[in-house]
C-alpha cells in the first residue's frame, strides 16, 4: 500500500499522481485587465446563498478585471449535473461551470476546453490540477481547475459531548457506541442525518470514504472501482453493516431520509456530531464558536487516522464558451496566488502549496494529522462512474434506514460497476499500481 503522509500543517496537501512539467502561458497579463471584456457567466453547484467561496473569488476577479460583467447562476444541487448536461449538450451551457474531478469531471471532457496550454504549467502544478486531466498528468489534457483541496470529515460539539460526560471524540465503533449511549440519555441527538436541500436522503459518500478507509487500502480501492474486487466481500459488507446499526440504537435521529433541520439542530446544539466537509467549518463556527471542532468518523475498529482529502471543488470551461478569454482569465485567476488567498479568507482550505489555512477548525485538523502522521486517501465518490456512485448513494441511504441489507446494497453496487462499458472503467492508479 502507497501511504501519502500529510507533509505540512497550514498549506494544501499535495496527493500528486504524476509529475510536472514546464509549459507556456496564453492567459491575459498578470497585470491590468489584459485587454478582457465582454460578459462572463457562471455556474455554481448549488444556490449562490450557499457558497461561501465563489461571490468572493468574483469580487476579486471583477477588482483585476473590471471592463468583465460576471453573471453567477447558482443551480440545484440534486439536479446540476442533469442541468448541466442538457445545457452543454444544447450549447447553450455557460462558460464557466462548478465541477468536480475525476469520475465526475469524466463525463463533460468531450464539452469542456483543454486548459493544459492556456494556463501557466507552475500554477496547473501547484493546485494539483492533474485530477482534471486526461491521464493523470497537467501535461495531457487539463479540463478543469481545482480552488480547493477539500476535506471529508465529522464536525462535532465539543460541549454537547463534554455535558454528556464524554471525555474525548470517539475514534472508534466501540467508542463512538460508548460515546452516543451517554448523548441520547442527555437527551441530545448523537449523529444527526438528513436531506438539507428536499432530495429525499443524505450524502452518503461522505462517510463512505471512511467506511471503506477503514476496511481495505488504496490499492483495493483500485480493483473496486476497476470491478476485479468486489464490494460485496465481507470486510466491506461488515463495515457497512455496523455503520447502519447507528440508526438501529438510536444514535441517530429516526427520519435519516428526510429530515431538514440537521444542520440547524447542529447549531442550535441538539446534535452532537454530524458528517461534513471544510466548507462546512465556516458556517459550524459562526454558531458554535470555540465548542466546534472536527475529527475522522470513528467508523473504524481500530483508531480511525484517515485524512480524506482532494483537490475537489473547481471550475471547468465549455468549448463552447461564448467569452472564452475571459473564461481562461477566471479560471487562471483561481488558481493563482491572489485567488487562492481569496479562498483560504473565504474559509476553505485551499488547493495551492504554500498558501496558508487560515479557518482555525481546518487548520486543527491538518495540524493533527501532520503531527500524527495520518493517512490521507482521496474522496472515493470522485473515481467511480455516476451509474455506480448513484447505486452507493442509494444503497447505503437505504442500509441507515434499514430498508435492505448492507450485503445487499454492495451486491447492487457490483452490479452497476459489472454494467460499465469500457470507456466508463478508468484506471486511477490511486494506490501506486
Amino acid at each position: 500500500m502507497q501511504v501519502w503522509k500529510v507533509a505540512a500543517p497550514v498549506a494544501a496537501l499535495a496527493l500528486a499522481l504524476t509529475g510536472c512539467s514546464s509549459g507556456q502561458s496564453t492567459t491575459p497579463s498578470a497585470s491590468g485587465s489584459g485587454g478582457v471584456s465582454g460578459s462572463l457567466t457562471v455556474w455554481n453547484y448549488g444556490a449562490l446563498d450557499d457558497s461561501s467561496l465563489l461571490t468572493p473569488l468574483v469580487a476579486g476577479f471583477k477588482a483585476k478585471y473590471p471592463d468583465v460583467t460576471v453573471n453567477l447562476v447558482g443551480q440545484p444541487a440534486d439536479n446540476y449535473y442533469a442541468l448541466l448536461q442538457a445545457a452543454v449538450v444544447s450549447g447553450r451551457g455557460p462558460d464557466v461551470f462548478s465541477m468536480f474531478p475525476g469520475g465526475y469531471q469524466k463525463q463533460f471532457q468531450e464539452y469542456s476546453l483543454d486548459l493544459s496550454d492556456k494556463i501557466p504549467q507552475a500554477d496547473l502544478t501547484a493546485t494539483n490540477a492533474q485530477y482534471y486531466s486526461a491521464n493523470g498528468s497537467t501535461t495531457s489534457q487539463v479540463y478543469g481547475v481545482p480552488s480547493t483541496a477539500g476535506m471529508y470529515m465529522m464536525l462535532y460539539n465539543k460541549k454537547v459531548l463534554a455535558d454528556a460526560g464524554v471525555a474525548s471524540v470517539p475514534t472508534t465503533w466501540d467508542e463512538l457506541d460508548a460515546a452516543c449511549a451517554k448523548v441520547v440519555a442527555a437527551g441530545k441527538t448523537c449523529l444527526g442525518y438528513g436531506s438539507q436541500d428536499g432530495s429525499g436522503g443524505f450524502s452518503s459518500y461522505l462517510d463512505w470514504s471512511y467506511l471503506v478507509g477503514a476496511a481495505e487500502p488504496l490499492t483495493t480501492w483500485d480493483k473496486l472501482i476497476a470491478g476485479t474486487e468486489p464490494y460485496s466481500s465481507p470486510t466491506i459488507v461488515d463495515q457497512v453493516t455496523r455503520w447502519g446499526t447507528m440508526h438501529e440504537k438510536g444514535w441517530t435521529n429516526p427520519d435519516v431520509l428526510t429530515w431538514r433541520n440537521v444542520r440547524t439542530s447542529f447549531e442550535s446544539g441538539d446534535v452532537a456530531m454530524v458528517m461534513g466537509g471544510s466548507w462546512d467549518s465556516s458556517w459550524a463556527q459562526k454558531a458554535l464558536g470555540a465548542d466546534v471542532a472536527a475529527a475522522p468518523a470513528p467508523f473504524s475498529p481500530t483508531p480511525n487516522k484517515l485524512l480524506v482529502q482532494l483537490p475537489d471543488n473547481g471550475y471547468s470551461i465549455s468549448k463552447e464558451a461564448a467569452n472564452p478569454t475571459a473564461a481562461v482569465a477566471f479560471a487562471a485567476y483561481v488558481v493563482s496566488g491572489e485567488g487562492q488567498a481569496i479562498v483560504a479568507k473565504a474559509g476553505n482550505v485551499p488547493s495551492r502549496s504554500g498558501v496558508a489555512v487560515t479557518d482555525p477548525v481546518n487548520n486543527a485538523l491538518l495540524t493533527q494529522a501532520k503531527d500524527e502522521s495520518w493517512t490521507v486517501v482521496p474522496m472515493f465518490d470522485n473515481f467511480i462512474a455516476p451509474t455506480v456512485n448513484q447505486a452507493l448513494t442509494s444503497g447505503l441511504n437505504q442500509v441507515l434506514a434499514g430498508q435492505i441489507s448492507a450485503k445487499d446494497a454492495m451486491a447492487a453496487v457490483d452490479k452497476a460497476t459489472a454494467g460499465l462499458s469500457t470507456s466508463e472503467r478508468v484506471a486511477y492508479h490511486l494506490g501506486g499500481s
